[in-house]
């Protein structure tokens, strides 16, 4: 009689005298593969709760390659890697590539912040938070894809990616954050989704090679300096929902020819559109109640009200 038990991949035969016997076809074991264990990873992990984690830092000097498993165990216990803490990755200069885990949820702030060899990294659906300076100054990011879950784009979170040249907004983001895309200066353009409603200060600020961007009829608010620096744009539309352009918004957007500002603003702030020396503006005023700021046209080529 020959019984067959299951050991690690392998099925073991195992005759009646008691000699086993290899066979020679493998199974699938029953042990997660995906469970790493805290003790040999190269990643720190520290427990947030009953059976989740978070990943906070790394063990190996100048690592270039790294998965993050979707399953740990901390001292005997199994958790879902749920959360890249603050700052767990941040100046790890030599890190070239890294896998997120379907199970993650949040990247915190200046979690991979000054990662400079860093080229590209995909972040999953299942993300819906990406916290401050999450990516900042990413010198060798090349591209980015914002998943559908994501809400709001925090402060700085992709800031001084320069070598950044494409962006995709998933349908659900709201909150384009302060400083967001500074200095992305080989970002030639970008669509914003319709679901956004807010464009932080700054939010595009030194986006030299940006030519075009359409701004979504549901923007409320443009920051200050949101634009400011862009001087490759050639055209803007702004949206009859907004009621009011800051400081600097549109300053130095030397390449903007022209724009209709709609009669809903009611107040231009200092230097809007300063130094925009080749923009005709047309003013929708037949309500004869829009504020000028100081400066706000200067240098302009043209500026026109209509009543």
């Amino acid at each position: 009689m020959i019984m067959a038990i299951a050991v690690g991949a392998e099925l073991l035969a195992v005759a009646k005298d008691g000699n086993n016997q290899k066979k020679s076809e493998t199974i699938t074991s029953n042990i997660d593969a995906a469970i790493v264990d805290a003790s040999t990873s190269i990643l720190k992990f520290s427990p947030l709760g009953d059976d989740s984690a978070k990943v906070t830092g790394y063990k190996e000097e100048n690592p270039t390659s790294i998965d993050i498993p979707s399953k740990v165990k901390i001292d005997g216990k199994v958790y879902n890697v749920t959360r890249i803490g603050d700052c767990a990755f941040e100046y790890c200069s030599s890190l070239k590539r890294i896998k997120i885990p379907k199970s993650v949820t949040r990247i915190g702030e200046w979690a991979f912040g000054n990662c400079s060899s860093l080229t590209n990294i995909t972040i999953p659906e299942s993300v819906t938070s990406i916290k401050n300076g999450a990516f900042e100054k990413c010198s060798s990011l090349k591209s980015i894809t914002i998943p559908k879950g994501v809400t709001s784009i925090g402060t700085k979170a992709f800031n001084g990616c320069s070598s950044l040249t494409s962006i995709t907004i998933s349908e659900g983001v709201t909150s384009i954050g302060y400083w967001a895309f500074e200095g992305c200066s080989s970002l030639k353009s970008i669509t914003i989704p319709e679901s956004v409603t807010e464009i932080g200060h700054g939010a595009f600020e030194g986006c030299s090679s940006l030519k075009s961007i359409t701004i979504p009829k549901g923007v409320t608010r443009i920051g200050y300096q949101a634009f400011n620096g862009c001087s490759s744009l050639t055209s803007i539309t702004i949206p009859e929902s907004v009621t009011s352009i800051l400081d600097r918004t549109f300053s130095k957007c030397s390449s903007l020819t022209s724009i209709t500002i709609p009669e809903n603003v009611t107040s231009i702030g200092d230097w809007a559109f300063a130094g925009c020396e080749n923009l005709d503006v047309v003013i929708d005023n037949k309500e004869q109640n829009v504020i000028i700021g100081y400066g706000a046209f200067n240098d302009c080529k043209s500026v026109k009200f209509l009543k």
